[in-house]
């Protein structure tokens, strides 16, 4: 398989339910270290507005296959998150890493944003490991692209 046929790699992903069942734990494991930081969230959606925020959200093949599986990516403008309803996100059990571990950081106190990092970097490599545990083609994309890709494909 191409690697950077993205569409072909998430259907393999969806296909194997077991490899998903392990995403997810993954990913509840990661909120529930992020619980216990306690970072400040109020709500604002601005950290998902990636037109004017300063980042990008990227997601593995299996992030991406978990969030478009049960609700598929609409069409959105570029830099726009199709699954963000005003402030409100509309798929958050489902939400890659990046989601789980960004917070403002101007709400935040500097030893939350290093501990969230730290969540993010162990939990990522889970979720390298499970796609080579399943023989998943691992790609690291672009949220917003990946999901106009995967819309475009419809």
């Amino acid at each position: 398989m191409d690697d950077s046929n993205l569409t072909a790699a998430v259907s393999e992903a969806l296909k194997n339910r077991k490899f998903l069942a392990e995403l997810q734990k993954n990913l509840d494991e990661a909120d529930l270290a992020v619980a216990k930081l306690q970072p400040v969230c109020k709500a604002c959606g601005k950290c998902c507005n990636f037109a004017q925020a300063p980042h990008r959200l990227y997601a593995s093949t299996g992030e991406i296959a978990l969030l478009v599986a049960k609700n598929p990516p609409t069409t959105a403008p570029p830099l726009t998150c199709p699954y963000q309803q005003q402030d409100a996100c509309e798929n958050r059990k489902p939400r890659p890493l990046g989601c789980r571990t960004f917070f403002c950081e101007q709400h935040q106190q500097k030893p939350v944003t290093s501990l969230l990092q730290d969540v993010y970097e162990k939990s990522h490599a889970k979720i390298t490991q499970l796609h080579a545990k399943y023989q998943i083609p691992y790609q690291y994309r672009e949220l917003t692209q990946a999901c106009g890709e995967l819309n475009s494909c419809e």
